[in-house]
């Protein structure tokens, strides 16, 4: 019996879908179970298999129209079964709707071209190839956008070639280590912990080779998308227009992802110092007897760990009254204490004021002091980076020194956008990635906006830490009143079995109506952790469907669910 194919539901909010592709066409076999077509959903891109086995007899949407949900899209049936009433009833429906086939949707007509019509060479061109920039030209590629994407090194940006990523493997192989020195504890024998040590040659060649596959990784999408790429450094001549090695392009839309740049402090160096930044200390292969790190925000806290944990006596000089200052207060005292306990020195409220050859200079209370080093990393932050920008003269508007962007990352000029560090808003990858899709999608006319309210962050020692939304200071100036609750992880099952029970979660809500306002992690796992918290408070979820979650056992997930009992009424098991 022949079978009418209408535009699925596939969600409570869903009111249309556009056909992307059919992977049939009329007169064509189809088997029960192989994908008929693809829809695309304001949410997510999915294939519809077909449900009965039969012949595609009749198709009344072509490849890139929108339907309301529920519409008749095609008929299948046998070969020679009459579907006179099938058509004759699915033309009545469509007649009788609002509905008009469409071939092109809003995004492929909108925004309109800044000069009236004229041809360009691209649709968008990306200027940097960071976590933002890489993922904004995909994605504009995948969108049906002639793309091009202009980068003067590897792709993959700070993140990938001197953050992120190298410093995980860093840390990754400290930690190892680590294990091999606990042998012992899991019942392991015939190992020699007492000798190991690490081969920094070796950490060097892993951490290596894994950003040179991540690299190649991300070249290899551009190359499947079909964007083409320029290497070189892009210089934005005119609102349409970008010269790339002495010739210009241009586009109807420009997205800039330059990124950022090391801060410096305005103090004298000694050049006899052996002086780094943290993109130097990535390539260290000899570990200093005594190490100053200026700064104790993330990229100190993390290169403090890692330099203590293979023997280096540690110092943080932070000009803020504490290290990690975006923390939770509860949160950053205990993080101060694990990191004392591993023997690193803390100083906090204290100025800089000189470099000599063995020493660093600094003020606290009016007084200055002096700590002797042979080695010093200059950790105090990233500033965006705006070569090949002159924002004055093009007329894009810049706020303490980062690119002035809308909700959309659109600057002052309505075609150009600013995405990752270089507008200064949230400096990190993940931020970056997302404000790379928020750009294409509100440059094809979609409506997307970012929420850097619930933009999770991790500081990669052991254990980790991680967070998102408001901390409890931030929380009390906003609202009346607030909950808060904690479950220690010494009350896990999971994180005695993996040998890290430090840390607590704390969760925070606000009493009326249960609304989760942070989630503040320290522990194993955070970096993974976070994402539930992240996710429950970009759906508006409160913490009474986290409680009413089943979270499996034995996970350090449950302490999640702890932690929102415990602000609710009381943890179950502590």
């Amino acid at each position: 019996m022949a079978e009418m194919i209408i535009m699925p539901k596939l969600g409570f909010n869903m009111n249309e879908g556009k056909i992307i592709q059919w992977y049939k066409k009329e007169n064509e076999e189809v088997s029960k179970g192989e994908p008929l077509f693809e829809i695309e959903t304001d949410k997510t891109a999915i294939d519809i298999e077909a449900t009965h086995d039969g012949i595609v007899r009749k198709l009344f949407a072509a490849e890139g129209d929108i339907l309301p949900v529920t519409l008749p899209i095609a008929i299948i049936g046998k070969k020679d079964e009459n579907i006179d009433a099938l058509v004759a009833q699915a033309e009545s429906q469509l007649c009788g709707s609002a509905w008009a086939p469409e071939s092109v949707t809003a995004a492929e007509k909108e925004p309109a071209e800044p000069t009236g019509g004229q041809d360009y060479d691209f649709d968008v061109i990306v200027i940097g190839g960071g976590p933002g920039g890489y993922v904004a030209a995909i994605k504009a590629a995948q969108m049906g956008k002639k793309t091009a994407i202009i980068e003067k090194e590897a792709m993959g940006g700070t993140c990938l070639n001197a953050g992120c990523i190298p410093t995980k493997a860093l840390l990754k192989s400290v930690e190892t280590l680590k294990e091999i020195k606990k042998a012992g504890e899991y019942g392991i024998e015939g190992i020699d912990s007492s000798t190991a040590v690490l081969n920094l040659q070796k950490v060097q060649n892993r951490k290596n080779s894994i950003v040179r596959e991540l690299v190649g990784g991300v070249d290899g999408l551009l190359r499947k998308n079909g964007v083409t790429v320029f290497r070189g450094t892009g210089e934005l001549t005119g609102s349409n227009t970008v010269n790339v090695n002495g010739k210009n392009y241009t586009s109807a839309n420009i997205i800039i992802a330059t990124g950022s740049k090391v801060k410096k402090l305005p103090v004298k160096i000694d050049p006899k110092m052996n002086f780094s930044t943290s993109r130097e200390l990535l390539e260290l292969e000899e570990i200093p007897e005594t190490s100053v790190i200026i700064g104790g925000g993330v990229i100190g806290v993390e290169f403090a760990y890692y330099l203590a944990s293979l023997g280096c006596k540690v110092t943080i000089i932070e000009f803020l009254d504490s290290i990690l200052a975006m923390l939770d207060t509860d949160i950053c005292n205990a993080v101060s204490e694990k990191l004392i306990k591993l023997g690193i020195d803390i100083i906090t409220g204290a100025r800089v004021t000189e470099v000599t050859a063995d020493s660093v200079v600094y003020e606290k209370n009016g007084e200055s002091s002096e700590i002797m080093t042979s080695h010093v990393l200059m950790a105090v932050g990233r500033a965006p980076h705006l070569e090949g920008i002159d924002t004055e003269k093009l007329g894009i508007a810049t706020d303490r020194g980062a690119i002035a962007t809308d909700g959309c990352c659109r600057t002052t000029i309505q075609n150009i956008y600013a995405i990752g560090d270089v507008n200064g808003k949230s400096m990190l990858a993940h931020t970056a990635s997302m404000e790379g899709i928020t750009a294409v999608e509100s440059l094809c006319g979609h409506k997307r906006e970012m929420d850097y309210g619930k933009v999770p962050g991790v500081v990669f020692i052991k254990p980790e830490i991680a967070w998102v939304g408001m901390t409890e200071t931030e929380a009390k100036a906003k609202y009346p009143e607030i909950k808060t609750g904690t479950f220690p992880l010494m009350a896990n099952g999971k994180s005695k079995i993996e040998g890290d029970d430090s840390g607590f979660i704390k969760v925070i809500i606000e009493p009326s109506y249960n609304e989760i306002l942070g989630v503040h992690i320290f522990g194993i796992h955070a970096s993974d952790l976070i994402a539930e918290g992240t996710a429950a408070m970009v759906m508006e979820g409160t913490a009474d469907e986290i409680i009413n979650t089943i979270h499996p056992h034995p996970t350090i997930s449950e302490s999640i669910h702890e932690a929102f009992h415990s602000a609710v009424d009381k943890a179950i098991h502590f």
